[in-house]
């Protein structure tokens, strides 16, 4: 059976235990590409630890270019952040991100 419309998609998150909606953002379509479900909750966290702008976040997040180290990357330098040294950064808005409860569900 497949998941053709938003709602049966959330419902079918939902029950695998992500209580939170898929966050939204312009041009995306999670009923047609998997991956954008995850694009979409990274981007989404990534607003929320950074303060970021969402179009930002979401234009930051992008396909790996080595699937051995994941299927998306963040783009520290693309966040626009100010008095931040993306290098210096990246390993603590790494943390961040692993400590978040929803990247937990995300990511396993």
């Amino acid at each position: 059976m497949s998941t053709v419309s938003l709602d049966e998609l959330q419902n079918l998150l939902g029950n695998l235990g992500l209580s939170d909606r898929v966050p939204e953002f312009p041009h995306t379509d999670i009923t047609r590409s998997p991956l954008e479900i995850f694009h979409c909750y990274l981007a989404d966290i990534i607003v929320r630890l950074t303060g970021c702008e969402a179009e930002v976040a979401y234009q930051a997040v992008l396909r790996s270019n080595d699937v051995s180290h994941g299927d998306l990357a963040v783009v520290v330098p693309k966040l626009r952040l100010k008095d931040v040294v993306p290098a210096d950064y990246v390993l603590s808005l790494m943390q961040r991100v692993i400590d978040t409860s929803c990247a937990a569900a995300v990511l396993i």
